[in-house]
């Protein structure tokens, strides 16, 4: 799991170590928890389990990626944490340190990290610093977490912050300070949310996702100038009260989409909002 990955809005996914603890409400059927459980049985999954360190061939893998996207005059994104979340305060020391090296080393990848627990970002940026090629981002499934979310990302060092809506599983409003823009980037402080991703929740025993509540999210970024990538519908998409039939079993098949919402995958270009 790292040189291809099913992320569309990534080139590489790379996980630092496996393993986490259920936090939030969008952890409750977390397919990551699931491989690990058909795969080790769960050892690295709740409190007090241990995270599996990877091998160093894995951690080798950025540096090819990185060569690979100099040789092509190209910068390549890299979601990390896919198995994992990076702000996991259970994480082995010894990986977060050498992971923060491997981001430094690798200047021509845009490193995407993702957690349910953004209000580490800040002590974690503290500590280690906080490469210009980090995106630093948090995952929220309800309003409750989703200002909570943009309360901890606003005014971060990193060079775009952004949310992933996913699953999504109510009605979401992104809080307005969270997408104004008093200030500028100047002092290399940024004053807003770069970039939303947003997505219904898909596999076994999945909650529905109303149309209505993406189309709410595109309108309000749209409105901010904010780039929105719809990932998927989810596996219980409801448009108008009914739960649609999709051929695509994580409704992520933008033909099946309804009218009007197949240029909706956008990525930021961090050279434009932060040069």
């Amino acid at each position: 799991m790292g040189q291809h990955t099913h992320i569309q809005w990534a080139d590489h996914t790379f996980n630092p170590w496996w393993g986490c603890t259920r936090v939030a409400e969008g952890c409750r059927h977390c397919y990551a928890e699931s491989l690990d459980k058909w795969l080790h049985k769960g050892a690295h999954w709740g409190v007090g389990r241990p995270r599996m360190v990877m091998s160093n061939s894995y951690w080798s893998q950025p540096l090819r990626w990185n060569q690979a996207a100099e040789k092509a005059g190209e910068r390549r994104r890299v979601f990390c944490g896919s198995m994992c979340d990076v702000m996991d305060p259970a994480a082995p020391y010894s990986e977060v340190r050498a992971l923060w090296d491997v981001i430094e080393q690798t200047p021509n990848l845009d490193w995407l990290l993702l957690s349910k627990r953004p209000d580490r970002y800040r002590p974690t940026f503290e500590r280690y610093g906080c490469p210009r090629n980090v995106w630093a981002g948090a995952s929220a499934s309800t309003q409750r977490e989703c200002d909570e979310a943009c309360r901890h990302l606003q005014y971060l060092p990193s060079t775009l912050e952004f949310l992933s809506l996913e699953p999504l599983i109510e009605k979401v409003i992104i809080p307005p300070l969270s997408l104004s823009r008093p200030g500028d980037r100047d002092e290399g402080i940024a004053d807003r949310i770069d970039w939303v991703i947003v997505g219904g929740e898909s596999g076994p025993g999945a909650r529905a996702c109303d149309t209505d509540w993406i189309e709410q999210i595109v309108d309000q970024c749209a409105g901010c100038g904010i780039p929105v990538f719809v990932k998927q519908l989810g596996k219980r998409a409801i448009c108008h009260g009914f739960e649609l039939t999709l051929m695509d079993p994580k409704g992520g098949d933008p033909d099946e989409w309804l009218p009007g919402w197949h240029d909706l995958r956008h990525v930021p270009d961090p050279g434009q909002v932060w040069p």
